[in-house]
């Protein structure tokens, strides 16, 4: 795989996100092995993904715990 190929087929992208070939994936890891652009971009969305999931975890557990805390009533005449 040429690098020009690479940047357009958005293959750092479609490399981590499993949307390659066999055969795909293969040309791709032997462009990027020769390729430090390729290679510092795999890095990088790699680690973006990584960071990613934990923030979005992190958020999931954060709205799962407001849902569960039940909401106080306040006591008033009015509802008396």
């Amino acid at each position: 795989m040429e690098h020009e190929q690479s940047v357009q087929n958005l293959a750092v992208e479609g490399y981590l996100l499993g949307q390659m070939t066999a055969e795909e994936r293969e040309a791709f890891e032997n462009h990027y092995f020769e390729c430090a652009v390729c290679a510092d971009e795999l890095r990088s969305a790699s680690q973006f993904l990584e960071e990613a999931r934990v923030v979005f975890a992190a958020e999931a557990r954060t709205q799962a715990q407001a849902r569960s805390v039940p909401k106080h009533h306040t006591w008033s005449w009015a509802g008396w």
